[in-house]
């Protein structure tokens, strides 16, 4: 009995090698050999994920980049407030209307032809962004900060320590360089607390190379329009640049080793654990 075309691209699919899995092994292997080129351009995002453990790098390097729908709303708030004459020729409010109907989906159809590439977003985050927008710049405090910078979304990179780099700055003038966040506590605390513990410090050390000299501004902002603005210390910023020289080695170890696999345990003791002795 012949096969069926079906049976025959079953066959084929399984005797392949361009499974998911197969897929995803080669693309790991061909990074890995870049690394051990040094080929990769690190980034300050890269980077922060080989500060968790060199398995969260890789992963973060071989993911499909998603737009979750908070990433699309503080790119939203950083066109409106760094971009603004750009900001109608990039995003596109979503008209009402019902796709599960005959009618919807051709009135969807065609509105998606008057888009022309823009994103479709909701009025409410529209809205949002403009009113975040007009909140700062109206602001005393970070006004000031925007009305300084002579430069929105600069392009740079440099090399340190044997690795190649590059970031975009959000904002820059004479003398500094300004960070905008979009957080859901834009509290002096809580931005205080995102500095020191969850990468915004090294972010900043990592932007300063080119501008060793400069002050650092992160200006942060809600939902809701409440902001504040923060300057990072010196004592800071030396604290963590000899941190992030401590993880640079740490990274050309497991470039040496090849020691990707590694989760949490690469920076435990010898024997791959932490301990825990007080609260």
């Amino acid at each position: 009995k012949t096969k069926s075309k079906m049976d025959e691209q079953i066959i084929e699919y399984f005797d392949s090698d361009d499974t998911p899995d197969e897929i995803y092994r080669a693309k790991r292997l061909e990074l890995i050999r870049a690394l051990k080129r040094n080929e990769v351009v690190l980034s300050h995002s890269s980077f922060n994920e080989f500060c968790k453990s060199p398995r969260h790098f890789i992963s973060y390097k071989l993911k499909d980049k998603v737009t979750t729908p908070s990433m699309l709303f503080g790119s939203m708030v950083h066109c409106s407030i760094l971009e603004p004459e750009k900001f109608d020729t990039r995003y596109i409010v979503a008209p009402p209307c019902d796709r599960r109907t005959k009618e919807g989906k051709a009135f969807w159809l065609a509105f998606q032809e008057t888009a022309q590439g823009r994103e479709v977003v909701t009025d409410n985050d529209y809205q949002a962004a403009l009113r975040i927008s007009d909140s700062l710049r109206k602001s005393d405090v970070a006004g000031d900060l925007l009305s300084k910078c002579t430069e929105f979304e600069v392009g740079t990179e440099w090399d340190y320590k044997g690795l190649r780099w590059r970031c975009f700055i959000d904002g820059r003038g004479n003398g500094f360089i300004m960070d905008l966040k979009v957080l859901a506590d834009a509290s002096p605390r809580h931005v205080a607390n995102y500095v020191k513990y969850e990468g915004a410090g090294r972010q900043a050390v990592h932007y300063l190379r080119n501008h060793p000299d400069y002050n650092y501004f992160i200006l942060a902002v809600e939902r809701s329009g409440n902001y504040s603005v923060s300057k990072l210390g010196e004592g800071l910023l030396n604290q963590l640049s000899r941190e992030i020289d401590w993880y640079i080695s740490q990274f050309k170890r497991c470039v040496f080793l090849g020691d990707w696999h590694s989760s949490f345990d690469f920076y435990g003791n010898k024997n791959g654990h932490f301990e825990i002795n007080s609260l």
